[in-house]
């Protein structure tokens, strides 16, 4: 079995696979790409599970070949695209606007038949300019329209694990957690929902063409949101509720040399203060044929976490 700190691979290794895999799934351990990987081999799919290190989750996986990609080196792409025919693309949110265009050609020169991609609420053709992270990714769809490449465009709302991976941290470190202020609410929705959509999306026909709108069950303030953290923790937190102005200034200091993140991320809150993140769509039950999962309950799983504060 693989270790954490296990460094590259051999992407020969294969897992209770028995047949060619014909989907690469991108960021197969992250946020959204496990849970995409979690749903193919639930559904006894095999699939190529790009990474750039070894990582022990996917051990509880089966039917998947490990494969080593770096999109600083784009061959290890195209040697990972070999005989794959649909593909999970997810980028880091810094490597959109610089690497997502250059991974097209790539696609299509290797044949790749569909593309599932990860996107966001906002990535709208009327908003591409109001939220930029967003137009970011539909300049990137726009080129594999153009490429020819059937696409499945996943956008969706705050992710749960915004609070499970930033929030938390901060609460263990004793750091205030900053939030806009605004009465503004914001969607949430659980990452497994939007891997699982992903997955049907892949391995089911009639998604080539669709843009999906994923949301959860909850639309809440950050106050409300924050008085079900507070609810976990056996201590009082810390937040702190800052005007647009006052973010920028946090976000200055916290990205000093990265003015492209300032902006980005000033603009994000600019977006969610506008009220454009508290849009619902029935895209997740039409596609799952099930409700979301509710924020509360992923929230309460996070308890054990903050016990050691004790």
């Amino acid at each position: 079995p693989w270790k954490d700190d296990q460094p590259l691979f051999q992407s020969s290794q294969t897992h209770n696979m028995f047949t060619t895999p014909k989907i690469l799934v991108m960021g197969s351990t992250g946020n959204t790409g496990y849970f995409v990987s979690k749903g193919l081999s639930e559904r006894n799919v095999p699939f190529r599970a790009a990474v750039h290190r070894s990582n022990a989750k996917l051990n509880q996986l089966k039917n998947y070949e490990p494969v080593q990609v770096n999109l600083e080196d784009l061959t290890t792409l195209e040697k990972a695209l070999e005989g794959i025919e649909k593909v999970y693309f997810v980028l880091a949110s810094h490597q959109v606007h610089t690497l997502g265009s250059k991974c097209v050609p790539i696609f299509k020169k290797a044949g790749v038949k569909h593309i599932v991609k990860l996107s966001g609420l906002g990535s709208e053709e009327e908003d591409r300019n109001a939220f930029i992270l967003a137009g970011e990714h539909t300049y990137v769809e726009d080129d594999i329209k153009a490429a020819g490449i059937p696409l499945t465009s996943i956008r969706p709302s705050s992710f749960f694990s915004n609070i499970s991976e930033r929030d938390i941290p901060s609460i263990l470190a004793g750091r205030p957690l900053i939030r806009p202020q605004t009465t503004a609410k914001v969607n949430w929705i659980s990452n497994e929902d939007i891997g699982e959509v992903a997955a049907v999306c892949l391995t089911q026909p009639g998604h080539e063409g669709k843009e999906y709108y994923l949301t959860g069950p909850d639309t809440l303030t950050y106050q409300e949101v924050d008085a079900m953290i507070s609810s976990i923790s056996p201590k009082k937190l810390d937040f702190q509720y800052l005007s647009l102005d006052q973010l920028q200034s946090v976000f200055s200091q916290a990205f000093a040399t990265n003015p492209k993140a300032i902006r980005d991320f000033v603009n994000m809150f600019d977006y969610m203060m506008k009220g454009r993140y508290q849009r619902e769509f029935n895209d997740v039950e039409k596609v799952l044929g099930r409700k979301p999962k509710p924020l509360r309950e992923f929230i309460e799983s996070l308890r054990p976490l903050l016990q050691v504060q004790q």
